[in-house]
């Protein structure tokens, strides 16, 4: 932490693949970053110094904004959900490398949920309740209960290193057992987050998450929709549940022509 400190004072842009005192997969990174998942826009009372921020705007008053496909998509995303943009509208978009869009979109179009993710939704809420909210403990059980049950689950999977079919999967009484585990904790976080709203904009920002994870993970369960491929793999340490399109040509050419509007 004493080397990211002094690597965060002499920082221009926030780049951390700049910060060569730190590995990238260090278990401090998550400590003084953002995600997605758990940024709080413009409720962060260090939204005006956040370099993604800055960034942000310098792209906007651009007349050439370079980006990969990865931030492309992201922003077609973004923009669709009409929580803001990422990069500002184009005249003209010339894309390298683009036989490569459809497998990049298809991450983007598809719904995922992670262990990952539920123990950093695990965790916002213990800081919540540790820092701001020491008066309701029902945070720190909810969120013991949802890590426990992401733990639990990924164990039910078996050995790391698989991928394999999410609607097989699926059919295993004690997979069932374990997917119904994580959607009750779920909606235990939930429910305990929604009695603090407005006390805490992390807390906020957690209910927001535990919301849209119940939504994904319906969505998930609900295996018989065609059109897609339903899979999952799983780390010695984490797990992931997913849906891919099989074809993601309708919604780009959507997409893309919402643009030119």
């Amino acid at each position: 932490m004493i080397l990211l400190r002094s690597w965060s004072n002499q920082t221009v842009d926030g780049d951390i693949s700049t910060c060569v005192s730190v590995a990238e997969d260090s278990q401090a990174w998550p400590l003084v970053t953002s995600t997605n998942d758990n940024c709080l826009g413009s409720d962060c009372p260090m939204y005006k110094d956040c370099f993604v921020v800055k960034a942000r705007k310098k792209a906007m008053d651009a007349d050439v904004v370079v980006v990969n496909h990865h931030l492309f998509l992201a922003d077609m995303v973004v923009k669709e959900s009409g929580f803001g943009e990422l990069i500002p509208e184009a005249d003209v978009m010339i894309f390298d490398e683009a036989h490569q869009l459809p497998d990049i979109a298809s991450q983007y179009f598809g719904q995922s949920l992670s262990s990952r993710q539920l123990l950093d939704l695990a965790k916002d809420i213990t800081i919540a309740y540790r820092t701001e909210l020491k008066d309701t403990q029902q945070l720190q059980k909810c969120a013991d209960r949802l890590a426990q049950s992401a733990q639990d689950f990924r164990l039910q999977l078996g050995e790391p290193g698989y991928r394999g079919n999410l609607r097989e999967l699926l059919a295993n009484p004690q997979i069932q057992r374990a997917f119904l585990l994580l959607d009750d904790t779920l909606e235990l976080c939930y429910d305990v987050a929604k009695l603090s709203l407005g006390r805490s904009a992390l807390l906020d920002a957690a209910f927001e998450r535990a919301t849209l994870y119940r939504t994904r993970l319906k969505r998930l369960k609900e295996i018989n929709q065609p059109g897609y491929s339903y899979w999952y793999e799983c780390t010695s340490r984490h797990f992931t549940l997913a849906l891919t399109p099989l074809s993601v040509a309708d919604k780009f050419k959507e997409l893309m022509a919402q643009k030119n509007r």
